[in-house]
């Protein structure tokens, strides 16, 4: 029994291409979000403000 080229393409190729792809994309949208939003809060302390003067604190929060 010979599998044509063309059900190989449909039947296997194209359908772990879209979901290799929707996994790629959904992990660089998260590492983006990642990236982006949660490292700057997690850097975020007092430390970061020690050298700011006292109108510059009360001028930030």
């Amino acid at each position: 029994m010979i599998i044509s080229y063309v059900h190989f393409l449909t039947a296997y190729a194209l359908p772990l291409l879209l979901v290799f792809t929707s996994f790629f994309t959904m992990g660089y949208y998260l590492a983006k979000l990642l990236w982006n939003d949660f490292l700057p809060r997690l850097s975020r302390s007092d430390s970061a403000n020690s050298n700011l003067s006292a109108d510059q604190v009360r001028r930030k929060f």
